[in-house]
C-alpha cells in the first residue's frame, strides 16, 4: 500500500510540474508584446519581451532594459529590474491583448509574437 501511495504521489508531482512548465498556451506571458505611444506626430513602439526562462527586456529600440520575472495564476507578475527595483503588476490576457495594471495606471499591449 505504501508503494502505491508513493507512486501515486510521484505521478501527481510529475503531472503538476509538467503542466506548470507549459508556457506555449494563449494565456502565457511568454512572447513579445508591444504598444504604440504617440508624442505629437511621432509614434514610438514600447516593447515587453518575456522569455520562458524568466528573463525579459522592455523599452524602446534605443533604450531597452533587462529584467527577470515571475508570474502566478492569480494574475500577478513581478518584474525585478535591478537589485533594488521591483515592480508588482496585475495582469490579464484576453486574446492577443495583455493588460498590465498597477493602482490607476493601465497599459494595454498587443501580442507581436
Amino acid at each position: 500500500m505504501k508503494k502505491f501511495v508513493a507512486i501515486l504521489l510521484l505521478a501527481i508531482l510529475i503531472t503538476t510540474t509538467l503542466s506548470a512548465c507549459g508556457g506555449d498556451d494563449d494565456n502565457s506571458l511568454v512572447g513579445t508584446w508591444e504598444y504604440r505611444r504617440r508624442a505629437g506626430a511621432e509614434v514610438g513602439v514600447y516593447v515587453y519581451i518575456f522569455h520562458a526562462d524568466g528573463t525579459g527586456t522592455r523599452g524602446f529600440d534605443e533604450m531597452m532594459e533587462d529584467f527577470t520575472w515571475t508570474a502566478d495564476t492569480s494574475g500577478e507578475v513581478i518584474l525585478t529590474l535591478a537589485p533594488y527595483w521591483i515592480e508588482d503588476w496585475n495582469y490579464s490576457i484576453s486574446g492577443r491583448t495583455l493588460t498590465l495594471s498597477f493602482w490607476t495606471e493601465e497599459i494595454r499591449l498587443t501580442r507581436a509574437s
